[in-house]
């Protein structure tokens, strides 16, 4: 524990208020990028949409006028070869012979009637907070293949089903992979890169993990667990301890979550995507990043207060109960990797339900995603 705690006051002296500010930015002007690209590509979108129809206008003014001039010529003849009369019906099955502005009237009505009902949904998504206006358009103008570039892995997870079907195309491993990267600690540390989480901080919270676990684990050694081990002559006995280990891997979990919304700035930094522009980005940079500083400031100032009283209670601990130190060893080890392994099991069982529930639409399957859901949140 003592090698862990000089790891931790390592890792603050070499990652600063200043490089984690820095690394702040560059999450955030990551997020910045892939909105520009998202609200960029609306205009594109729209001023194409213009180009087709106006493009199909003409297509059609041009096949009356052509269809105009044949029907013409082969009146002339009167009809004089059924042959030539079949190839005019024909041609009139594949043209339309509605006026041109009747047909006008008709295209301005129903663009006229897409843009009222856009621009309510769009009304209503404006009043809610969250992501749900950047969604709207990332489905609208991105396609695809390419939209679960511009949400991050926690974003796909809390979609709603409905979004998930339009943007959630990963099969099961993929998926697995992903939610592990971010729900596992260990492998979080080593294979994640993606998240907006700074690496040095999931390293401190690593060890304050296992320092945690540790404490926790001392302290369901009371004096009939005590008493017990003195009974069986020092052996270890899992039977009597599972439930001190378990215990304490419960208890350990609960507590790391709520650390862990000091830690992490990931939800922090996708607010940014609140914003409905992107005129107020800059002003909502600024106030991010001094609440992320404030929060870099109190979890390593919380982590090392805690982290010396573990080891002051641990090393009191050890020294008045040395019979029974490789025991508490043996069972903060357990605790420990309880509490990084449960998440191994969870997400597959999470992945498994959400690509099966997103194969095809119904109410069934809306149940299904809903409780995979539920079990990525554990």
């Amino acid at each position: 524990m003592f090698f862990m705690n000089v790891i931790n006051i390592i890792i603050l002296i070499v990652s600063p208020l200043s490089k984690a500010e820095i690394q702040f930015n560059n999450f955030l002007s990551e997020v910045q990028k892939q909105m520009e690209d998202i609200y960029k590509n609306i205009n594109l979108k729209k001023n194409k949409e213009k180009k087709d129809i106006n493009n199909n206008i003409d297509t059609i003014e041009s096949r009356n006028i052509k269809d105009g001039k044949i029907l013409k010529k082969k009146k002339k003849k009167k009809k004089e070869n059924k042959k030539i009369v079949h190839e005019i019906n024909s041609l009139r099955e594949g043209s339309t012979n509605i006026p041109l502005n009747k047909i006008q009237t008709q295209v301005d009505n129903n663009i006229e009637k897409e843009k009222d009902n856009e621009k309510k949904i769009i009304r209503e998504l404006k009043k809610k907070e969250g992501i749900d206006f950047y969604i709207y358009n990332l489905i609208k103008y991105i396609d695809y293949e390419k939209r679960k570039n511009y949400l991050s892995e926690y974003e796909i997870e809390n979609l709603s089903y409905k979004d998930a079907l339009k943007i959630e195309n990963r099969n099961k491993s993929t998926y697995y992979f992903a939610l592990l990267k971010e729900k596992n600690k260990i492998i979080s540390i080593f294979l994640n890169e993606e998240d907006y989480n700074i690496y040095n901080v999931k390293l401190s919270l690593f060890i304050f993990s296992f320092n945690l676990s540790m404490t926790i684990n001392a302290l369901f050694f009371n004096d009939e667990a005590i008493y017990e081990i003195n009974q069986d002559n020092g052996s270890y006995n899992l039977s009597t301890q599972i439930s001190g280990v378990l215990y304490s891997a419960i208890i350990s979990s609960f507590i790391n979550l709520k650390v862990e919304s000091l830690a992490f700035s990931h939800k922090n930094i996708i607010q940014l995507r609140y914003n409905k522009n992107i005129i107020g980005i800059i002003d909502k940079k600024e106030n991010l990043i001094k609440k992320l500083k404030i929060k870099y400031i109190l979890y390593f100032g919380m982590t090392i207060f805690f982290n010396a009283i573990f080891f002051y209670y641990i090393t009191a601990f050890c020294a008045i109960y040395s019979i029974i130190q490789i025991h508490m060893i043996s069972d903060s080890v357990m605790s420990f990797l309880l509490t990084m392994s449960y998440s191994i099991v969870l997400s597959l069982i999470s992945s498994l339900i959400r690509v099966s529930s997103l194969k095809k639409e119904n109410k069934f399957r809306h149940l299904l995603y809903i409780i995979s859901w539920i079990i990525s949140l554990i």
